[in-house]
């Protein structure tokens, strides 16, 4: 039994059947690298929220995961291509 995709991997498979998306490499890493900036930042601020004991950080965990996801996925595409 597969696993079922998530949203993102259904898009970005289904644009990348249809030769949409095609973005050039240098646009490609920096918004890879934006994304990873701005996942080290959130966890920074989940970090500062757990210090000052507000009940921030387990929202800012989750957003930080799903920003890492998206920027693992455009990577993905990256290589496929």
């Amino acid at each position: 039994m597969s696993e079922p995709k998530s949203l993102t991997d259904v898009m970005m498979s289904r644009l990348k059947e249809q030769g949409i998306v095609m973005m050039p490499d240098e646009f490609v890493n920096q918004l890879i690298l934006t994304l990873h900036m701005n996942v080290n930042a959130i966890n920074t601020m989940s970090k500062l929220a757990d210090i000052k004991g507000y009940s921030l950080s387990k929202e800012l965990n989750v957003l930080s995961v799903r920003i890492a996801d998206i920027a693992f996925s455009v990577e993905g595409v990256r290589n496929d291509q």
